[in-house]
């Protein structure tokens, strides 16, 4: 019994020697003989450029021990010019010179028109740096702005004396005039005023007045500002019962006849009147808040002798204003930089040789290289997984001789 289990451990000791053996047999071969027999290339290839519209494929030298994966190439139209001046100077095909080595450098490919000079063909370097380029793009602001024009009228009047951007309306009942005002006491500001004259009325409700159509958002609120004076003989409403009076009204839909606004629709503003002899004149004010329905809107204002007498009323305005939110459109012009390119896209940059190439809008879209496998040696000596193997092993053996040196002290006492 004791003779088979020294059998036993002398066999332990000899299979873990051969363990032992074939480890640093496999280090040896991976050091002295596979580390130094191969060359294997440490980078990828590169993709290879197309310069036509069609999808080719093309045989790249591949290194012994190198396991390339495919490229894909995307092409894009060419557009007519290109496609005629490339009809014209003809289509670049790679040539095979004599290439030992892929390079690890991405090159650009463009679907554009190919200007070739005389001269070896080189390779064209990909620009890998933001192309810039100036657009106009249109920008919509809305603001509160004035939309009425010339309402203070220092832009001058018509022949009919008319401010300017205004037009008149009248009744035939009476002589209506339109004038301009420059003297200081009927000038609210500025140097100018509009006066409309009503004299004459051989019958009642005798109106004459001005009106201008404006552009407005529907729904949002303007506000309209209206000041004035209103002369007459008798100098009060009292004298004359409210003879000479003033009137707005606001057509929504931009209509520019006074007479299909309905009566209840004109607004009557509670001015005095003024004497023709007073010492002072002043200027009255109101204001209301109108909200358009549509995208045009019609102001009118006018001047009303109510009674049939042929005394002159004159009715002044000045400093007329109607605000409310005006949308601009606004063109800006700005420099857009794009994105830097690696392989793809872009517009090539510097070339090398004598022959050049330019990009279209339209870029053929090249894929880069994908990582190449079988490329990298396993170095035993760095690989902490064989020492810990071979540590482990070390022990082994050194348990198993210690095993069996004290068993055979142990049988022989």
């Amino acid at each position: 019994m004791e003779r088979f289990q020294q059998n036993r451990r002398i066999i332990l000791i000899a299979l873990l020697a051969m363990v032992l053996v074939c480890l640093v047999a496999v280090l040896i071969y991976n050091v002295f003989v596979a580390g130094g027999g191969q060359d294997v290339a440490s980078e990828p290839p590169t993709a290879t450029p197309v310069a036509t519209e069609e999808v080719e494929e093309v045989d790249t030298p591949t290194p012994e021990g190198m396991t390339p994966t495919p490229t894909r190439v995307i092409s894009g139209e060419l557009a007519e010019d290109d496609e005629d001046e490339t009809a014209e100077e003809g289509t670049a095909e790679p040539t095979t010179e004599s290439t030992t080595e892929p390079t690890a450098t991405p090159t650009a490919s463009s679907s554009g028109s190919t200007s070739s000079t005389s001269g070896t063909s080189s390779s064209t370097t990909g620009d890998f740096s933001g192309s810039t380029r100036v657009v106009e793009v249109e920008v919509e602001e809305m603001g509160i702005e004035e939309i009425l024009e010339n309402g203070g009228f220092e832009e001058g009047f018509n022949d009919d004396g008319i401010g300017v951007s205004w037009q008149g309306f009248g009744t035939d009942g009476a002589v209506v005039n339109f004038t301009s005002e420059s003297a200081i006491s009927f000038v609210e500001s500025g140097e100018s005023a509009q006066r409309i004259s009503i004299d004459k009325a051989v019958e009642p409700d005798q109106y004459g007045g001005i009106y201008q159509k404006v552009d407005a958002t529907p729904g949002q609120v303007y506000t309209l500002t209206i000041k004035g004076q209103i002369r007459s003989g008798f100098g009060s409403v009292d004298a004359s019962s409210y003879g000479y009076r003033v009137q707005y009204a606001i057509d929504y839909d931009g209509g520019e006849n006074w007479r299909a606004i309905p009566a209840e629709e004109w607004m009557e503003l509670p001015w005095d009147e003024q004497g023709f002899d007073a010492n002072e004149f002043t200027f009255s004010e109101s204001t209301v808040q109108v909200t358009p329905t549509s995208d045009t809107m019609t102001v009118f204002i006018r001047g009303w002798n109510k009674w049939a007498d042929q005394t002159l009323g004159e009715y002044t305005f000045d400093s007329l204003s109607l605000v409310g939110p005006v949308t601009r459109t606004t063109t800006i012009t700005r420099t857009e930089t794009a994105p830097a390119m690696t392989s793809t896209g872009g517009e090539s940059g510097g070339t090398t040789g004598t022959s050049s190439s330019s990009s279209s809008s339209e870029d053929e879209l090249v894929d880069g290289a994908l990582p190449v496998t079988g490329t990298e040696d396993t170095v035993f000596m760095q690989d902490g997984r064989f020492w810990g193997a071979l540590f482990v092993v070390i022990l082994l053996i050194l348990g198993a001789v210690y095993q069996a040196k004290w068993s055979w002290s142990r049988s022989n006492r």
